[in-house]
């Protein structure tokens, strides 16, 4: 027999931790008795695992007893016998408290895994609802720009060019309206002076001789096409400067931009 091999082999852990069936752990209780260096190679197993268990031990409180004494309506105290416990059963405490400390780590691998997957999954999540909101966004810019290119094939609409008066020469806009759906859209502003805060620019259309409110638009949105109000029989579009939220009526004074239909 190879000593050496054979307690290389592991089995002795194997038996000190319970692992072993009842045949096998016979076979190793007779080769301890014949073989010295096994039976050393055992004690000092059980010598390991008893120190492991041991060094994780933790002493009770000094007012323990009493306190469990109270607790538990003691009149008095009698002597306690202590039993010493047998190799065996200390070896089997020294395994449990090995595999309580396997299993712990094994729990805070796990969590901390499982925490690391949910955290990716959160993410994917949110990616998810940008990707939405994006696809969404985009849709809605296409779907503007669907209406626009619509709104510039119809027969119906006319492009406007309205230029500047003698307070801004160099000003000026476009409206887009359509004579059957009566939409009017004002863009491409240049050079038009930036209003105070009380201030804000207001479009008319001239029905019949008369100015007609077409709604109050801001500078902010000068590169893009802004909706207004609808405008039915417009013979010409003027832009003036009024307070802010519009007037009832054009200051005249503050004439800024006018074109013919």
């Amino acid at each position: 027999m190879n000593i050496k091999e054979y307690i290389s082999s592991g089995i002795l852990e194997t038996y000190l931790l319970g692992g072993l069936s009842e045949a096998e752990a016979g076979e190793v209780e007779t080769y301890v008795k014949q073989y010295p260096e096994i039976r050393a190679e055992l004690d000092k197993l059980e010598g390991d695992l008893e120190n492991i268990a041991l060094s994780y031990a933790k002493a009770p409180s000094p007012s323990l007893k009493s306190r469990i004494a109270s607790e538990l309506d003691f009149v008095e105290e009698k002597e306690v016998q202590i039993i010493p416990i047998p190799s065996f059963y200390r070896m089997a405490i020294a395994a449990s408290v090995v595999l309580a400390i396997i299993s712990t780590a094994s729990a805070g691998y796990f969590w901390n895994e499982w925490q690391k997957a949910e955290g990716r999954v959160i993410a994917l999540e949110v990616e998810k609802s940008s990707l939405a909101n994006n696809i969404n966004l985009t849709k809605q810019e296409l779907d503007k720009t669907n209406s626009y290119l619509s709104l510039v094939q119809d027969t119906n609409s006319v492009l406007i060019t309205l230029k500047g008066s003698a307070l801004s020469p160099t000003a000026a806009a476009k409206v887009l309206w359509n004579k059957k759906t009566q939409e009017v859209y004002l863009g491409g502003l240049a050079a038009l002076p930036v209003p105070t805060a009380e201030q804000q620019y207001q479009l008319w259309a001239i029905v019949d001789g008369q100015p007609v409110d077409a709604g109050v638009f801001d500078m902010e949105n000068k590169n893009v096409l802004q909706q207004l109000k609808t405008v039915a029989n417009a013979q010409a579009f003027a832009v003036t400067l009024e307070k802010k939220g519009g007037s009832p009526t054009p200051t005249l004074a503050a004439l800024y931009l006018i074109g013919n239909v």
